[in-house]
């Protein structure tokens, strides 16, 4: 891509009120690299879009990459709070995507929870810490009576699909993401946690079957977990698993899942 320079440049869409960019001013020199990061709304993937008609190249040129980890939503999140916050670690954001044919479903999770975060095999990655600096099982600890840190837990996720599903599916979709998170973070959705999970759709492609789009979130949410916490760096005296991946066993996420 060659250099771009917007000066105050302006951007409507049809009909629309107000615009989308307002006095936007940018240079970017050849081979730069720049992330894009703003809150819902703010006129991003719009300003890619513009960039892209400018500099004349497909949009599927330009990278809209998710940043993850203590980014963002990400940067107060915590998890494993049963022993209190200064037992805690770090939770974040976290994104990925699997497909199914024509089928696409991306999750994208911030992570803030009372609970543990467990790997596909059950193991703990990120949680509370015992004095010794072991991982402790937040449900045994509960279960005996134990009491967790404050109200202030909420795991935020979003699941996207391009298959055409009708409200009743998407409250499926919706439910399907949220059994998902229920494997991965233990306790999930206490009475100390306000977990939200939202569902939507392009409407862009019949799927095979109703409960496609359900399978393919439930390959998707668990990674999103997973790097969610794998790649949350530490912050004041919360560690973070970026900081140091290899001190906690278990393997990274590979990429993508992808069914034939």
């Amino acid at each position: 891509m060659r250099s771009l320079t917007l000066d105050r440049a302006s951007f409507w869409y049809p009909a629309a009120e107000s615009p989308a960019l307002r006095g936007v001013s940018l240079d970017v020199a050849q081979g730069e690299v720049v992330a894009l990061v703003g809150a819902l709304g703010a006129g991003a993937s719009t300003l890619l879009l513009v960039a892209a008609d400018l500099a004349r190249l497909p949009e599927r040129e330009l990278s809209t990459a998710v940043l993850e980890g203590t980014v963002g939503a990400g940067t107060g999140a915590t998890v494993g709070k049963a022993l209190g916050p200064r037992r805690a670690m770090k939770g974040g954001v976290g994104t990925w995507a699997a497909r199914g044919g024509d089928i696409v479903v991306g999750a994208l999770v911030v992570l803030n929870a009372v609970g543990n975060v467990l790997d596909g095999a059950g193991s703990i990655v990120a949680g509370a810490r015992g004095p010794d600096g072991g991982f402790v099982d937040a449900l045994a600890h509960l279960a005996s009576g134990g009491a967790p840190f404050g109200r202030g837990n909420t795991t935020l996720a979003v699941v996207a699909t391009n298959a055409t599903l009708d409200r009743t599916a998407l409250e499926s979709l919706a439910h399907a993401a949220g059994d998902a998170l229920a494997r991965r973070i233990v306790p999930y959705g206490t009475l100390f946690d306000g977990d939200v999970v939202f569902a939507v759709s392009t409407a862009a492609t019949a799927p095979a079957t109703p409960l496609q789009a359900e399978a393919l979130a439930a390959l998707a949410v668990p990674v999103a977990v997973e790097r969610a916490v794998r790649l949350a760096r530490g912050l004041g005296d919360v560690p973070g698993l970026a900081d140091d991946p290899s001190a906690v066993p278990g393997s990274k996420p590979g990429p993508s899942t992808t069914l034939r």
